[in-house]
């Protein structure tokens, strides 16, 4: 079988005959051919990138391959994406859901994005709430991340030291074909799936990610508590602890849950508009490209999803944590303001890492999609060891760089058989090799055969492999290693996605502005 080839392309690069990996709607299905019709509703429809298939023209090798390379969640992804459609289908106050039962209107255009509405549109918005978010829909989330969690905890850790057998939890590659809505002047003509599949994504790497901290954590003798959650503490915590199922599902449910505050009408009509203004002038928006009253509507969408879920007591306490601390960065970024130095527990500080990357790589902002090296790259510099006093505020880098560690050992950035240049860091857009991802080792960083040297050299695929965690270049003949060669240098090269663009990485420009400190809280 002549061996597949796997790239991440924006919409503008796609050619005849890449196959896509995912679906994009009921109209276009993963293994359907790209062709003009394809790209004008992926291009319509705002999708950033997408992820194809190329070389494989029989149909029964396609429908083998596929499933393969979607990897063990995606049936699951399915599923919570098409119930999550329901609950992200733009919604608005004015709307007659938002009243109570029996009860006169009080709600008003706007109070949902105020930062305490107050009691007389408590009840409006509680009608609303569970309208938007039926009890059976909440019921039906929590069954399938508690299946998601009983398969996993049945798996063994993955870490360092740790060699990875067929039982281990497994590396986690998330890709996928995000469409937007499409409005006729108010009213929704199509409804969107790109904030459902970014929530699902994160809500799945958070759960891995998190069982997998709790595996390595029972190998090391360290028991269940449940003292550590209070949601409101201000306290620092040093203690280690084992997290119970429910406790770790209930995060992940406010994960799922945490971006409804972008599904409110206006705020999804401005991200759409913004979106439309890219198309048309060939450049993404920044901060700086929208007026004030916007950008400021954007963020308070965050006011939005924290009072439609206030007083839901069907709800877990942890669950709320997760959406209302959602932009709570440690470094005093984020939103809203001021900061209130509280201590953010590691759920929250794995959330920030994992939301970062995936709004990174597959924005629902409308920002230029990065590369996944310089995404994580980006992480990884603004990372440091988490402080916390509850005597004043401590500087702090942004992202616990003790879980982003932690994360790695579960992360896999790219597909098998994926068409990659690997680079010299003084000149990136120049491939010193063409390789194709083969196989995962030990490291978030894949084993490369490299299918083109420096010389112009080719070589088939897994005939001669190399390792940028090791710095070796090994010959493969009959699945056995005949040659290894040290390449000192090859640890500082860079993997590039040549159809994907190489605009520094700069984070969400909405949340990640400094905020003043609050009046009772000072620096050390």
């Amino acid at each position: 079988m002549k061996t597949p080839v796997v790239q991440r392309k924006t919409v503008g690069s796609l050619r005849p005959g890449d196959l896509l990996l995912m679906d994009a709607s009921v109209s276009v299905r993963a293994g359907q051919a790209a062709d003009d019709k394809t790209t004008a509703f992926l291009l319509r429809h705002r999708c950033t990138t997408v992820p194809v298939v190329q070389g494989i023209t029989d149909q029964q090798t396609a429908a083998d391959l596929l499933p393969r390379l979607q990897g063990p969640f995606h049936a699951l992804r399915m599923r919570l994406v098409e119930k999550l459609k329901n609950i992200y289908t733009p919604y608005h106050e004015t709307e007659t859901a938002f009243c109570a039962k029996g009860k006169k209107k009080q709600i008003s255009d706007g109070i949902l994005f105020e930062r305490d509405p107050g009691p007389l549109y408590q009840p409006d918005i509680d009608a609303g709430s569970y309208d938007l978010l039926t009890p059976a829909d909440l019921t039906s989330l929590q069954q399938e991340l508690s299946q998601l969690y009983d398969g996993l905890e049945r798996m063994t850790y993955r870490g360092p030291g740790v060699k990875p057998g067929k039982r281990s939890i497994p590396r986690v590659h998330f890709d996928s074909i995000r469409v937007g809505t499409q409005f006729q002047g108010e009213r929704v003509a199509f409804v969107g799936d790109a904030l459902p599949w970014h929530c699902v994504d994160t809500a799945i790497w958070f759960m891995v990610a998190m069982i997998n901290l709790n595996k390595e954590r029972l190998e090391r003798g360290i028991p269940y508590s449940d003292t550590r959650f209070d949601p409101n503490s201000t306290t620092q915590i040093t203690d280690e602890v084992r997290y119970r199922p429910e406790i770790i599902q209930s995060a992940a449910l406010g994960i799922l849950l945490h971006a409804i505050g972008f599904a409110h009408r206006d705020v999804h009509q401005l991200l759409c508009a913004m979106w439309t203004r890219t198309l048309e002038t060939g450049r993404y928006s920044t901060i700086a490209d929208i007026a004030q009253s916007d950008a400021r509507l954007l963020q308070k969408q965050y006011f939005a999803v924290r009072n439609l879920l206030r007083n839901r007591d069907d709800i877990p306490p942890v669950a709320r944590m997760m959406v209302n601390l959602q932009y709570d960065y440690p470094d005093t970024c984020g939103y809203p303001a001021p900061f209130e130095n509280r201590f953010l527990h590691e759920f929250i500080r794995m959330f920030h890492i994992i939301d970062s990357y995936d709004t990174l790589i597959n924005p629902v902002y409308p920002q230029q999609p990065a590369q996944k090296q310089m995404a994580l790259e980006y992480i990884r510099r603004n990372a440091g060891s988490y402080v916390y006093s509850p005597e004043g505020y401590r500087p702090t880098q942004r992202f616990d760089f003790d879980l982003y560690c932690r994360w790695l050992h579960i992360m896999a950035p790219y597909y098998r058989y994926e068409l990659l240049h690997l680079c010299r860091p003084e000149d990136p857009d120049t491939p010193l090799y063409i390789v194709q991802v083969h196989s995962y080792s030990t490291s978030h960083l894949p084993v490369f055969s490299v299918r083109q040297d420096q010389q112009q050299r080719r070589y088939p695929f897994g005939a001669l492999l190399l390792s940028l965690e090791h710095s070796v270049l090994m010959s493969i003949r009959d699945g056995q290693v005949t040659g290894r060669k040290k390449l000192d240098w090859a640890g500082d090269l860079v993997v590039r996605e040549p159809a994907v663009g190489t605009s520094p990485v700069e984070g969400h420009p909405l949340y990640e502005s400094e905020r003043n400190l609050s009046r009772n809280t000072s620096r050390l």
